[in-house]
């Protein structure tokens, strides 16, 4: 390959080199990258070369996380190709070798090619010594994959500047965590991360997206914005609503004129984002359930929370679990619901909270309808499509005010907002309660999904029949028997609750064939056929 187009791809760019060797990444410095990283899982000698960086390589899946502009994959890590691939790279580089890699890298490179998601960009020639040569696999991110939902500041613009008009327009936000060294970056290739007021978002959204004429091909020509509001018009909140409100109202002023939580407010949130948010065990915190760690830590968050803690004479434990608790009494623990739907990409809570309680039944299944639907008369018209959709009707319970207040606190983490973070009628009024047919006697290891696949079509039944375009949706549902369960705890009185799970035991018990039915059924064996292959992919990239 010509040293031009070489001079392209790695030239003024930033470089991680995954399961690969020395030699590999000491050739590509000599392209002048402005940063070259290797990421090895064998021990590497002392080297004297200041234009490169070696770490320890964990998780072979760890190339997902790279946010350099090339990233190149060699080893066990050319199986990203097709789980957990590095969508944010300009190029991704694998070698083509013998590596029993490619025979589950392969058939997810052509899937992607087939996708329209990547293209071919050529053959890298690599001459590391005067008798060795390496060859690469370029592959080159097509616009279908930019990731568009991402929030980038030019470095031209600067984070001071941005700082300086968040300051000027009197944005109501902070800097939750990191924040020491602004306007610099804590570590580089850092984001910057913003918890901004409902009133705010989208204003700040807006300033920037007006950058993204300044913007080049080149990640490292940007910082990432973590952009978090208090409430989302759908999802988990980042953090509780009420607490980031609070957070808020209690901010004060921080390095270069940003805003920054108060000493107490940061700790809670640092040890939310290291235990709740995507970290789980690659947080690097200590845990008692021994789990996979799925990524090297990118901060010392157990150093860091253990020495504010300390600033504040606080104990707050030494693992992942005693933190927890720690959380649970300050009132900074998630909601049982929310944690559910936490513990469909964090496997720390996943363990902590479920791991070892599976349901006595499958197949439970509440709805809420929220107050515009049950004043607009609806409600049996949504029993009647639930019905035809294939649930069993159980009970229909209209909310006292009691029960109103504590499903508005306790479910979907306290976040009742529509579009324009509008909450008018948007409340919890009624249950309807009952039981799919579908799900009964599910094993625990495949409940999980399939119950949330038939939660959605029914969901979707109502939802088109009653929806508006543009509003909020009338309708709220439980994705699984252990959500279901939790909306009854959480909301319901002792001597009520009992008498319905009467009901729902001889509903449950009173379907027949179930099993043999899914035996037969394309969504049910097309779902196990997806489970266990995305399951086998996850053990082989561990």
């Amino acid at each position: 390959m010509k040293i031009d187009k070489i001079n392209r791809i790695f030239e003024g760019r930033t470089v991680d080199l995954f399961d690969g060797e020395l030699i590999t990444i000491e050739t590509v410095a000599r392209y002048k990258p402005i940063k070259s990283n290797l990421f090895s899982s064998r021990s590497i000698n002392k080297f004297d070369n200041k234009a490169l960086s070696v770490k320890h390589l964990t998780m072979a899946s760890s190339a997902a996380m790279s946010n350099a502009d090339v990233c190149m994959l060699d080893g066990a890590a050319i199986k990203t190709l097709a789980v957990r691939y590095p969508s944010d790279a300009q190029y991704v580089v694998a070698r083509l070798a013998l590596r029993s890699s490619w025979f589950l890298g392969l058939p997810g490179l052509l899937r992607r090619l087939a996708l329209g998601r990547v293209k071919l960009g050529g053959l890298l020639v690599l001459k590391e010594t005067q008798r060795k040569r390496s060859f690469w696999l370029i592959i080159k991110r097509t616009k279908t994959t930019t990731p568009s939902n991402r929030l980038l500041l030019p470095k031209s613009i600067g984070v001071e500047a941005f700082l300086s008009w968040l300051r000027a327009e009197q944005i109501n936000y902070v800097v939750p965590r990191f924040f020491e060294q602004l306007p610099k970056l804590h570590r580089d290739g850092g984001d910057l991360d913003l918890l901004v007021a409902d009133e705010h978002a989208d204003k700040v959204i807006a300033r920037i997206k007006s950058y993204e004429s300044v913007l080049t091909d080149r990640l490292s020509d940007s910082i990432p914005i973590g952009m978090h509001s208090i409430s989302l018009a759908a999802g988990i909140p980042y953090y509780p609503p009420q607490l980031a409100i609070g957070v808020l109202e209690r901010s004060v002023e921080g390095p270069a004129g940003s805003r920054v939580p108060m000493p107490i407010d940061e700790l809670h949130m640092l040890i939310y984002h290291a235990l709740y948010h995507s970290k789980s065990y690659s947080s690097g915190i200590p845990s008692a359930h021994n789990g996979k760690m799925e990524n090297p830590p990118e901060n010392d968050y157990f150093g860091i929370i253990t020495k504010k803690a300390e600033k504040l004479c606080l104990n707050v434990g030494g693992t992942m679990e005693e933190l927890d608790h720690y959380m649970a009494q300050a009132g900074w623990q998630p909601k049982r619901d929310t944690l559910q739907k936490i513990s469909e990409r964090n496997a720390w809570v996943r363990d902590h909270f479920f791991g070892d309680q599976p349901p006595k039944f499958t197949g439970l299944t509440v709805f809420i309808l929220k107050e515009e639907a049950v004043s607009n008369g609806l409600t049996e018209k949504v029993v009647e499509t639930m019905s035809l959709s294939g649930v069993k009707i159980i009970d229909v319970l209209q909310l006292t005010v009691e029960q109103k207040e504590r499903a508005i606190r306790e479910i979907r983490g306290g976040n009742w907002t529509g579009p324009g973070r509008k909450t008018e009628g948007l409340f919890p009024a009624a249950f309807i309660i009952g039981v799919d047919p579908n799900c009964v006697g599910l094993k625990s290891k495949y409940a999980y999904e399939y119950e949330r696949f038939w939660s959605k079509r029914h969901k979707s039944k109502v939802r088109e029949k009653f929806d508006v375009d543009g509003a909020a949706s009338i309708v709220h549902a439980a994705d699984n028997t252990f959500e279901a369960i939790e909306y009854l705890e959480a909301c319901i009185e002792k001597s009520l609750k009992e008498k319905l799970f009467v009901k729902i035991d001889q509903a449950v018990s009173s379907v027949r064939f179930a099993q043999a039915k899914r035996a037969v059924s394309y969504n049910y064996l097309s779902h196990l056929v997806k489970f266990r292959l995305r399951d086998y992919a996850t053990k082989v990239l561990s």
